[in-house]
């Protein structure tokens, strides 16, 4: 819709390949500390979530070896 993929929000939460580095979005040190062992970003909430509170920006962290029914991951494709 106009303000982002909504249809990607809710369901399982997103894993990301990106790691969670504290202040990292504001410091911009996001790419210079990278650990095999930091904590990973995954993004878009689950069913669990308030559908009203979910939005493109939703983001939480986990250890790397967490493992969930509400985890995931989204395959998207562009026609």
């Amino acid at each position: 819709d106009s303000s982002g993929p909504s249809a990607m929000l809710g369901g399982v939460w997103e894993f990301t390949q990106d790691s969670f580095i504290p202040l990292g979005r504001y410091t911009g040190i996001d790419t210079l500390w990278h650990s095999d062992y930091s904590p990973i970003v995954i993004k878009g909430g689950s069913h669990l979530n308030d559908p009203s509170e979910i939005t493109a920006a939703t983001v939480a962290v986990l250890p790397r070896e967490a493992c969930s029914e509400m985890i995931g991951f989204r395959i998207a494709w562009i026609d």
